[in-house]
């Protein structure tokens, strides 16, 4: 059955639509390909700088200042905010002790924006406390049941262990989260961002 005459023209037009929207992209490519290669090495240069200054502020190295000024020099220059703000909380302590004072006008906008972002995914990059002696995976479990207030005994219910297994776990998560208590656990958890 042959198809109407209206069905292929309308057809023939979309295609013809999308083939000149093709030519068209190809030409402004071909036309600005300087323009688009210079955009893409910007955003190659700018984005590892603000993952690199949290890394090295992080391990404590001093050279996280440098890294962070870099990054927000060329953030600036191009009224780029996303590169930096996306870190979210992770990037506010930095922007707040990072000293760069080339334009405190972009500085605000850009803190601003982090703080938007730290509010949606405050969790996002949450940095893990030092603890002297690290807690084994083992010692991190009976952690989450003691910060949901779990007994002993349930604990011991819960993981398939033996009650003199649990009281072990237990008194060695105490010593190494430094607390006296049990009730004490959830607060140091917390500071600590273990949970």
């Amino acid at each position: 059955m042959p198809l109407p005459f209206d069905y292929l023209s309308h057809n023939f037009q979309g295609l013809f639509r999308s083939i000149r929207f093709c030519w068209i992209s190809w030409k402004f490519l071909v036309r600005n390909i300087r323009i688009v290669l210079k955009i893409t090495c910007w955003f190659n240069n700018i984005y590892p700088f603000p993952a690199f200054a949290l890394c090295q502020f992080r391990s404590g190295d001093g050279g996280w200042q440098a890294s962070l000024r870099a990054a927000l020099d060329t953030c600036r220059d191009y009224q780029f905010i996303r590169p930096v703000s996306q870190y979210g909380a992770a990037i506010l302590p930095l922007l707040e002790k990072g000293g760069w004072t080339a334009d405190p006008a972009f500085l605000d906008r850009l803190t601003a924006a982090a703080r938007k972002q730290a509010a949606q995914y405050p969790d996002f990059l949450r940095f893990r406390g030092d603890l002297p002696e690290p807690l084994s995976p083992a010692e991190m479990n009976v952690l989450r049941l003691l910060c949901h207030h779990k007994s002993n005994a349930e604990i011991g219910e819960i993981l398939g262990i033996k009650l003199p297994t649990v009281k072990t776990y237990v008194s060695a998560v105490l010593r190494k989260l430094d607390v006296k208590n049990r009730g004490a656990v959830k607060d140091a958890a917390l500071k600590l961002h273990l949970i």
